[in-house]
């Protein structure tokens, strides 16, 4: 399975009786590792996708939510920086698409911004 950098990804958690996407993670992801990473290893380092930014949220967190805009898949929805992850890659369904360079550039600064606090 080719994984790549900036794509959205549905993924199907390996828990015995699941047959539908996590409710309690989240359903979709964006890959993060590099594709060297991608194509040596079985896992992942992924941001969960928000399917919209709440706006019950600190003021603070807002810094860490990356908002999708038009030239991305589902815009509208967020990717969740304060929140990494490394998932299998067998749980991976089906692409949804691929950020645009500019998302996934703001994506990376919020995580600098994030992991240098």
């Amino acid at each position: 399975m080719a994984v790549r950098r900036g794509e959205i990804r549905s993924y199907l958690p390996g828990v015995s009786g699941r047959d539908k996407p996590s409710t309690i993670s989240g359903d979709r992801v964006v890959v993060i590792s590099n594709d060297g990473a991608n194509r040596a290893m079985s896992t992942a380092l992924v941001l969960p996708i928000l399917d919209r930014v709440d706006d019950d949220l600190e003021p603070s967190a807002f810094s860490l939510i990356v908002p999708l805009g038009d030239l991305d898949p589902l815009p509208g929805a967020a990717v969740q920086v304060y929140w990494p992850k490394v998932i299998p890659m067998s749980w991976f369904t089906e692409p949804v698409g691929t950020i645009s360079l500019a998302t996934l550039r703001q994506v990376f600064a919020a995580l600098v911004d994030y992991v240098g606090e």
